[in-house]
């Protein structure tokens, strides 16, 4: 294909607005600009008063604030659809868009295009699954509040909240909750599979959510206590077998018992839950969740086994 060098005063832009928010130049590509060039010319179609970009808006929007005059282009006609598909594909495969960018996109091209969402993931290289999760993103922030839209449309512009967040917190039915989670993400660093446990908390037991956050915030710390205690616990078990072989026989019942505690208490710790010794109970319904304060816990389990830091 033939490569022209097209004047920026004849390029209107972007075929189509794909990207809707307005981003800074990337220094990278103006410093590769200014040195070396573009290595790689834009592609473009003619309009009625110049042409349109296809692909490569980045690299004539460095050029234009480069101050250079022209840009080497490659110009085809192509239809509306195709082009769109050429669009959406660039900007998918750099990471260029928002989740909600994607999700807009996406409904767009299945709505003015006709096209089914099974033809859509094959252009794109991406899942049936994801396409769905993104159009649903558009339906459930509809529902929301204008005020509290614009704070999810921040949140994931600014990529505080990933869209594997936004795919637990859509199962959030009341605003201001869906609006207290997303500062929770933000202030608390809330992983996904934490947000996860706070949406179930929130939603399966109507908890409110500082004490969701709180309580798998506990959780954590509790599993990783509990690595630790499960490390003395196989000395504590090591010597505790040791101890039975040269004891006398009054004394081995008593560290039998123990034995046979340390060993319950690290099958439990294996399975991914803290056995609370102070009620022997559990709370199924999160690992590592017990309803003993795990200081107490602790120390339980220290008293029960004579264990000394």
């Amino acid at each position: 294909m033939e490569i022209q060098n097209i004047s920026l005063s004849k390029i209107k832009g972007p075929a189509f607005h794909i990207r809707t928010e307005t981003r800074d130049g990337d220094p990278e590509l103006l410093a590769s600009i200014k040195t070396h060039g573009i290595k790689q010319p834009v592609l473009l179609r003619p309009s009625k008063t110049g042409y349109q970009i296809i692909a490569g808006v980045r690299r004539y929007q460095a050029c234009k604030k480069l101050g250079m005059k022209a840009v080497p282009a490659i110009v085809e006609k192509l239809d509306d659809k195709t082009t769109f598909e050429i669009m959406l594909t660039e900007n998918i495969q750099r990471r260029q868009l928002t989740p909600m960018e994607e999700a807009h996109a996406f409904r767009e091209y299945l709505d003015n295009y006709k096209g089914s969402i099974r033809e859509l993931a094959k252009k794109i290289n991406k899942s049936h699954a994801y396409i769905v999760q993104r159009l649903l993103m558009i339906d459930w922030m509809r529902e929301l509040p204008k005020d509290v839209q614009k704070e999810m449309q921040d949140e994931l512009g600014g990529y505080n909240v990933t869209t594997s967040h936004m795919e637990e917190m859509v199962k959030v039915k009341e605003p201001e909750k869906v609006r207290e989670i997303a500062k929770a993400i933000r202030e608390e660093k809330l992983t996904v599979p934490q947000t996860k446990e706070v949406v179930q908390l929130v939603e399966e037991r109507q908890m409110p959510v500082d004490r969701a956050v709180q309580t798998v915030k506990i959780v954590e710390r509790a599993k990783e206590a509990a690595e630790e205690v499960a490390e003395q616990l196989k000395e504590a078990v090591v010597k505790t077998s040791r101890d039975i072989k040269e004891a006398e026989s009054s004394e081995r019942r008593k560290l039998l018992e123990n034995y046979m505690f340390l060993g319950s208490v690290i099958e439990s710790l294996e399975k991914g839950r803290i056995f609370c010794v102070a009620h022997k109970s559990e709370t199924p319904s999160l690992k590592w969740s017990c309803g003993t304060p795990l200081e107490e816990t602790h120390e339980a389990l220290k008293r029960k086994l004579d264990l000394r830091r």
